[in-house]
């Protein structure tokens, strides 16, 4: 089994299963049974067709001299973080867009995209999750779907059945910037997919309020997600400056 289509397959799963992305035709518990270490049968042709996860999955490959979008390293890249994403250039932003334009992608968005996106391109989730919120009128005081979506950086306070009590590196505006703020919120968990035992001060990564990665004993990946979580942040803050 690929282990890229499965990690995929965990980060995916809960925007699949709230009709956010993908076609919808395959069933839920077929990602499930992948996130969990089952086969994966159609699931890398249903991950093919997310509009934008897509696209720059095959960026990060691109990049990283992988023609297979699924390997490891590119997907780790794009939802941890990892070393491979100091290649990207400003060329590879247009790699991005044509890729999106094949996937029917309508042109007539193209100029609002490239005037919304910062000079530094960087093909990791929160940088796609920010652009789309420039893209919606970046309303600092809007924040709770960014941080809803975004991967955040998590340590267990509490753990209650499947429910955890985590404090989750989180976004905020002061002074017309974003900037980091530890919230605590309960977010659920699967022991088919988390099959190591979580207990307070264990690190996660937490999506769209679910677990998809313990990270407690991924040391490189724990810190490449705070590591490119803070450079992305860097990059809006700067990019919103120079405006």
């Amino acid at each position: 089994m690929n282990e890229g289509v499965r990690l995929a397959a965990r980060f995916a799963l809960p925007a699949y299963r709230n009709g956010a992305c993908g076609t919808g035709t395959l069933p839920v518990e077929s990602l499930m049974e992948c996130a969990a270490g089952g086969s994966c049968q159609g699931v890398r042709n249903e991950l093919s067709h997310f509009a934008t996860l897509y696209p720059y999955l095959k960026t990060a490959g691109h990049i990283m001299g992988q023609e297979d979008p699924f390997q490891l390293d590119a997907v780790k890249a794009y939802w941890l973080g990892g070393g491979g994403l100091f290649r990207a250039k400003p060329e590879h932003f247009d790699f991005l867009l044509a890729e999106m334009l094949l996937r029917g992608f309508p042109i007539k968005h193209l100029p609002n995209i490239k005037r919304a996106a910062p000079k530094r391109f960087v093909p990791f989730h929160l940088y796609h999750i920010l652009l789309g919120h420039e893209l919606s009128g970046g309303n600092l005081a809007k924040l709770h779907g960014v941080n809803n979506c975004m991967v955040r950086y998590g340590v267990i306070k509490e753990v209650s059945g499947q429910e955890i009590g985590v404090s989750l590196l989180s976004l905020v505006e002061k002074e017309g910037q974003f900037k980091f703020e530890v919230q605590t919120e309960t977010v659920a968990y699967d022991v088919r997919v988390i099959e190591s035992s979580l207990k307070p001060g264990s690190t996660i990564a937490v999506h769209l309020g679910w677990v998809c990665e313990d990270l407690t004993e991924d040391k490189i990946s724990s810190v490449n997600l705070l590591y490119w979580t803070k450079e992305v942040v860097t990059i809006y803050n700067q990019h919103r400056a120079d405006r």
